[in-house]
């Protein structure tokens, strides 16, 4: 109902203001001032129903005195009997005020209510002259009507009252001129004199409501001007807060890129000195000696490192399109040892990893080795997670489905979860939730741009104590 009211509502008011200064209001502004003066005028509209509401009571109850104390019985030689004061003060007074206070109850605020209002308060005031005899004071309770409706601060209401009074003033003064003026003979145009002086009030009520209207116009443009400069207030303060984040961010990276070149003056030689005496241990070793398949996850997890080295490099620069490897990469073949290298810590924590996995899935451009560190990390967090949970049944549901483009694939698990102030977090280097020397914060930091960098993606979602789920996007062949 309010919906439609303030539609309504909105057009009344541009028509009622008139020569509103708009020079410095923009459009937006200006829409807005409409809605703060709609809603405005409508909790004035619904205040002044409920007033007239007690007061048309008043009345009905002010008219029953009246006619009770002014005029109870009539008089027929020795007999008497009960006035019809009484019965038209009871009666048509109750009669007279039904439909407003229906309408008051029902549809508040409506422009049918305020003037059904005008109308009955107008007929009320004709009704306690009569009682009174047309005595003059009496006449005064118009003037007083006009100005209580002069609160709506809609001046069409108070044309609506004073046609009505004048029309009334009018069929009275033809024909029962005694209950109106107290004479039983008076000029036909009576009327008019008494008409005179209420337009003569409306003038200046119209005028009073016209600079209310304006007034009231003027604070709703500075309230929805003040609005509006707090509102871009705000996006700037977001924007700076945006701006910050990023240089944090650049800071970051730049901490990183000087950390990761020292990693790689350290590391890297010792790295290559240990991948090559494997190579020459496993040269050494006869075929049929078991230590082959020992040596060759060895010299493939050596490699590994050096590239997680390379990574670093990689992920503390803004276009790393250059050290893309592109490859044809099964991703079976690579989550099938990926888990084989987690299988030992699984069975000791007893946590059960759940496969839904497409056998004919094509190869992905993510080369092999960057793809097992993804899977890795991700799948270890997860490991991590369910450590911390209480959970009976510790579950980690991995499937993967494709499209025209992608592999999706889903990692799942039933841990604590992830609030959603550490999940605007969890991909920003350095950040952890692990204990001291436990957790880098470099691990899902690198997967994200290693997957990006292949122009693939990868998303977290999170629920406390429900659980985790990554969703990763990666490219296949095309």
């Amino acid at each position: 109902m309010e919906k439609s009211f303030f539609k309504s509502t909105i057009e009344e008011i541009q028509k009622d203001i008139i020569d509103v200064p708009l020079a410095q209001a923009n459009k937006k502004e200006i829409l807005s001032a409409h809605n703060f003066l709609a809603k405005h005028k409508y909790n004035i509209y619904n205040r002044v129903d409920h007033m007239f509401a007690i007061l048309l009571v008043l009345q009905w109850a002010i008219g029953v005195v009246f006619s009770l104390v002014i005029s109870p019985l009539t008089w027929d030689g020795g007999y008497s009997k009960i006035h019809l004061h009484v019965f038209a003060s009871i009666i048509l007074g109750g009669a007279l005020i039904s439909y407003p206070l229906y309408l008051i109850k029902t549809q508040p605020g409506k422009t049918i209510t305020r003037h059904v209002v005008a109308f009955t308060q107008m007929l009320y005031s004709a009704l306690l002259i009569h009682l009174t005899g047309g005595r003059i004071e009496t006449h005064f309770h118009v003037f007083g009507s006009l100005a209580f409706l002069a609160f709506y601060r809609d001046w069409k209401v108070l044309i609506t009252a004073s046609i009505v009074i004048a029309i009334e003033h009018f069929i009275r003064g033809v024909f029962w001129p005694q209950s109106v003026f107290g004479v039983i003979t008076t000029s036909p145009y009576r009327w008019l004199e008494h008409a005179a002086w209420v337009i003569f009030e409306d003038i200046f009520l119209i005028i009073s409501i016209n600079q209310s209207i304006k007034e009231m116009w003027g604070i709703a443009l500075r309230q929805a001007t003040v609005e509006e400069q707090a509102k871009e207030l705000t996006n700037t303060i977001n924007s700076l807060q945006d701006t910050q984040e990023q240089l944090i961010q650049v800071e970051k990276l730049s901490t990183m890129g000087t950390l990761a070149a020292g990693i790689a003056h350290e590391l890297n030689n010792p790295l290559m000195g240990i991948l090559n005496y494997t190579q020459y241990c496993k040269k050494k070793i006869p075929l049929e000696s078991n230590l082959h398949s020992v040596l060759d996850d060895s010299i493939r997890e050596l490699n590994r490192c050096i590239k997680i080295i390379k990574n670093l490099l990689i992920i503390s620069r803004k276009d790393c399109s250059e050290d893309i490897e592109v490859s044809s990469t099964d991703y079976n073949e690579v989550l099938e040892r990926v888990l084989s290298l987690l299988k030992y810590r699984t069975d000791i924590e007893k946590i059960e990893i759940v496969r839904k996995a497409i056998n004919n899935l094509p190869p992905t451009t993510i080369c092999s080795d960057k793809l097992e560190q993804i899977l890795m990390n991700i799948i270890v967090n997860s490991l991590d997670a369910l450590a911390l949970s209480k959970s009976e049944k510790k579950i980690i549901e991995i499937t993967s489905t494709r499209t025209e483009k992608y592999i999706n694939i889903n990692i799942i698990d039933n841990g604590p979860g992830i609030d959603k102030k550490t999940m605007k977090k969890i991909f920003d280097p350095f950040f952890t939730t692990k204990p001291s020397g436990k957790g880098t914060g470099l691990g899902l930091s690198i997967c994200k741009n290693i997957i990006q960098s292949y122009g693939g993606d990868i998303t977290c979602n999170s629920t406390p104590n429900k659980g985790t789920e990554f969703k990763l996007s990666v490219p296949i062949v095309s």
